[in-house]
C-alpha cells in the first residue's frame, strides 16, 4: 500500500497551510508568512483590493466530518485570529487534481 503524502502530522499541517495560502491568494490576497515555527499565527492574508489584513491560523482536522473548533489563545483573541480549517482528504484530493510539468535545463519533460 502506497502512503499518502498526508500521512505525517506535520506535514498534514503544512500542506493545510500551504493549501490555504494559495486559495487566499487565489482570491486577491497577498499572503506573508510567519517564519518562526511557533507563533500565535501562521500567515498574513491582505486583501488587495481593500488593503484588509487578516491574521490566520491553520488547522488540520483530521477526523472524517469532525467539525473541529479550537479555542483562541489569550493572544490570538487579542489579535482577532481566524482559524482556517482543512482536513487532510481535502489536501490530497487538491494534490491530485493539481497537475504540474516539471522541465529539466534542457527544456525536457521530466517526472520527479
Amino acid at each position: 500500500m502506497t502512503k499518502k503524502v498526508t500521512d505525517s502530522n506535520s506535514i498534514r499541517a503544512e500542506i493545510s497551510e500551504l493549501i490555504a495560502c494559495l486559495y487566499l491568494m487565489s482570491k486577491g490576497f497577498a499572503i506573508f508568512r510567519n517564519m518562526i515555527p511557533k507563533g500565535p499565527i501562521d500567515f498574513v492574508a491582505v486583501n488587495l483590493e481593500t488593503k484588509e489584513a487578516h491574521f490566520i491560523d491553520a488547522k488540520t482536522v483530521v477526523r472524517k466530518g469532525h467539525k473541529a473548533r479550537r479555542r483562541h489563545t489569550p493572544e490570538q483573541e487579542k489579535l482577532k485570529v481566524i482559524f482556517a480549517y482543512l482536513s487532510p482528504n481535502q489536501a490530497q484530493e487538491m494534490l491530485e487534481n493539481y497537475h504540474i510539468n516539471f522541465v529539466n535545463e534542457k527544456g525536457e519533460d521530466i517526472e520527479i
